[in-house]
């Protein structure tokens, strides 16, 4: 219980209810601003995440990373929440503007969370621990 509250303060997005979920004129009322810190250390998670993959990928395979189609993907460059460039007619995505879309207001916000990202935010949970337990086993050590 108290692992589901903290990743609540951390991603509350991930724990709402999707639009129209209430009959009404309810409308999902999620908090779009997290601290400096989580928002860099979620940077950080996304580009180790993304460590195994080239440095610029299609769009094709960014759906297939995150299970969006490639239209919605291409329609997130067209829009301007992707940094993208054009090549023989086929958009290319730095790994770095991709870990700066994942991190965005946009796409953290988004209602309707695919299983896969859900996945992927409790595994950030995970990572920031073991990194804090790293750091603090390092500067144990430095001060010995």
């Amino acid at each position: 219980m108290i692992a589901y509250l903290e990743n609540c303060k951390v991603f509350p997005e991930s724990y709402s209810a999707s639009a129209g979920w209430y009959k009404g004129e309810y409308t999902v009322q999620m908090g779009e601003q997290i601290s400096q810190i989580v928002l860099e250390h979620l940077r950080l998670y996304y580009i180790e995440l993304l460590s195994d993959y080239p440095d610029v990928l299609t769009t094709q395979v960014v759906s297939e990373i995150i299970s969006y189609g490639k239209t919605s993907i291409n329609n997130c460059c067209n829009q301007g929440y992707i940094k993208f460039f054009q090549k023989n007619n086929v958009n290319h995505i730095p790994k770095v503007y991709l870990a700066g879309f994942f991190c965005s207001t946009y796409f953290r916000t988004t209602t309707r969370k695919l299983p896969r990202y859900i996945r992927t935010l409790q595994g950030f949970t995970n990572w920031r621990k073991i990194r804090d337990l790293h750091t603090a086993e390092i500067e144990g050590g430095a001060e010995k």
